[in-house]
């Protein structure tokens, strides 16, 4: 069993409720989480999830914490699905 993030599905919603295309580096600036944590969570490479970075996040996507970051069983791709957490 695998903690993964579905934060790449859940900007592409965004995107498309928004009505406009929206970078990383735009998620950092607009929500104040780093860089680097909002490319952990595009990537599935975070090894521990920052609970403050978490909330923001799910505010930004419109989400619960539940939505954005999921068990999963299934075995996929490392660029795809690395385990968070771990």
């Amino acid at each position: 069993m695998r903690i993964v993030s579905r934060f790449k599905v859940l900007l592409a919603e965004k995107e498309i409720r928004d009505k406009r295309q929206i970078t990383l580096k735009d998620v950092a600036r607009e929500t104040g989480v780093s860089i680097y944590t909002v490319t952990g969570f595009a990537t599935n490479s975070l090894r521990e999830i920052p609970s403050e970075a978490l909330l923001r996040l799910c505010e930004y996507l419109e989400c619960e914490v539940g939505d954005l970051i999921v068990k999963s069983a299934i075995i996929t791709p490392v660029s795809m699905a690395a385990p968070l957490g771990v």
